[in-house]
């Protein structure tokens, strides 16, 4: 005899919302007041699993846009350093005293803002 396969993730989904809709909670906009607004804009409350799967789906849209953009960050940092080999060398602690670490701080600075 066969026995069909389940889903976990749909299992779990279906056992929270039944105990959501048992316990009577609800989803308050005020509930998700460390978000920023445009993440939680748009999403239906009334139902708080697909909320929170929905809050959990864009967190990690975003999430994947910022391991992008380190990345980019990355490699335009290396590209810099491998152009300006005087740049190259240990890290500068800006807290560090002394005329030349100083410079060499400084000309880092530069180039970053470029």
């Amino acid at each position: 005899m066969l026995t069909p396969a389940i889903d976990p993730v749909r299992a779990d989904a279906t056992r929270i919302k039944a105990l959501v809709g048992l316990s009577g909670a609800a989803v308050e906009p005020g509930d998700l007041h460390g978000f920023p607004e445009e993440l939680i804009q748009g999403m239906d409350l009334d139902d708080p699993v697909g909320a929170m799967a929905e809050l959990k789906r864009r967190l990690d849209i975003g999430a994947k846009e910022y391991e992008k953009m380190a990345a980019k960050a990355l490699t335009e940092s290396a590209a810099i350093l491998d152009a300006n080999p005087e740049l190259s060398g240990p890290v500068i602690d800006k807290d560090q005293r002394g005329p030349g670490k100083r410079r060499r701080f400084e000309r880092l600075m530069r180039f970053r803002r470029r």
